[in-house]
């Protein structure tokens, strides 16, 4: 059987810890939905389903530079509509706004990228490429990180598996259980046909 396992979120979350956004870590900290917190946070307590998916569009799209054009466009609504928006949110999550802004300057100013991780990016600026550097700027460290603790976790899942005998070194494919392949923040694993052995690897 194949078990597939992923993170829940994983850019937003890290979106929180680099921005060390209060509203952003208290959803999360809270388990809270946090596309429904933030629907509720701009249009109150009587969101509509329709409210709750654009917050989740913009909620990911934050973090991959979209703006108002794009929201615009993906909602059927005029660009001030999608602005107004757009303000709302960064008005419930300032300390995003301020990390968004601190990473376009730093893009401008030409200053080395490095993760928490230690991973650098080098970037050359033009005056045709400058919005796609700033936004590459802006998502990198935040894709980057989230990449870290997926391979992090395959690391830990591996040394789990060779620990309770479930991975065979000597023929892989004879293995009890095994991780088969990596997708973004998504883990799969072949694991025998056993209830009871696909539960306890899952969990």
């Amino acid at each position: 059987k194949l078990v597939q396992l992923d993170y829940s979120q994983a850019e937003l979350r890290v979106l929180g810890v680099l921005s060390m956004d209060d509203f952003l870590i208290q959803s999360y900290v809270e388990d809270k939905d946090l596309h429904a917190n933030v629907a509720q946070k701009i249009f109150g307590p009587n969101f509509t389903k329709e409210q709750r998916t654009q917050c989740k569009t913009i909620n990911f799209g934050i973090a991959y530079g979209r703006g108002a054009g794009a929201i615009a466009e993906a909602f059927h609504m005029s660009r001030n509509d999608a602005q107004a928006i757009i303000n709302d949110w960064f008005r419930a999550m300032p300390k995003v706004e301020a990390y968004i802004k601190r990473q376009r300057k730093a893009a401008r100013d030409g200053e080395r990228q490095q993760t928490m991780f230690g991973r650098v990016r080098h970037y050359t600026l033009n005056d045709e490429n400058g919005f796609h550097v700033e936004n590459e700027y802006i998502n990198t460290p935040i894709q980057s990180m989230a990449s870290d603790l997926t391979l992090n976790s395959i690391i830990e899942i591996h040394e789990w598996l060779l620990s309770k005998g479930y991975y065979n070194k000597q023929n892989p494919a004879e293995s009890t259980a095994r991780i088969i392949i990596t997708v973004h923040d998504s883990i799969v694993l072949e694991v025998k046909d056993d209830d009871e052995l696909v539960r306890e690897v899952a969990q």
